[in-house]
C-alpha cells in the first residue's frame, strides 16, 4: 500500500514544522494539519501516518475513520526520543508531559493498539495480524 505521511505533506506545502510553530503558532499549524487530514483522508488504499497531536482535533478522528481504520502505536514512553523537529516535545520531560495528557485520547481514537517493542517489521506484522 501506499504510505503517506501527514508531517511530510505539510512540510512539502509549508516548510519546517519548527518553524511553522515558531513563526505562526500552534493553532496555525493545527489548521493546516487538518487541512492535510482531509485531503489524504479522501485517497484510498493507504497507510496514512499522523503526528502524535492529530488527536487534539475531534474532526481529524472523524475524517480518518470515514476511509479506515485507526491504528495507535502504543510505544512505551522512555522508548520515545524527543527531537528538535518537534517542537511540543524536544526534550524528555516535554514529551512525558505530552504523552500522558494524550494517552487516553489515543486510546479512544484507536480501532486497534498495538504495543510497540520490536523493530519495524515486527510492529508491521503485528498490525497486519490485529487488522485481518
Amino acid at each position: 500500500k501506499k504510505f503517506v505521511d501527514i508531517d511530510k505533506v505539510i512540510t512539502d506545502e509549508h516548510g519546517v514544522i519548527s518553524d511553522i510553530f515558531r513563526e505562526k503558532g500552534e493553532d496555525y499549524f493545527r489548521e493546516i494539519e487538518s487541512l492535510a487530514v482531509k485531503n489524504v483522508a479522501s485517497l484510498t488504499g493507504c497507510v496514512i501516518s499522523t503526528g502524535g497531536g492529530v488527536i487534539l482535533k475531534n474532526e481529524n478522528i472523524i475524517t480518518l475513520r470515514q476511509n479506515g481504520r485507526i491504528v495507535f502505536l502504543d510505544r512505551p514512553v522512555e522508548n520515545i526520543v524527543p527531537t528538535d523537529d518537534r517542537p511540543l516535545s524536544s526534550n524528555v520531560e516535554a514529551l512525558k508531559k505530552l504523552f500522558s495528557e494524550r494517552y487516553e485520547k489515543y486510546l479512544q481514537a484507536a480501532d486497534y493498539r498495538i504495543t510497540v517493542n520490536g523493530n519495524v517489521e515486527q510492529t508491521v506484522l503485528q498490525i497486519m495480524e490485529k487488522i485481518k
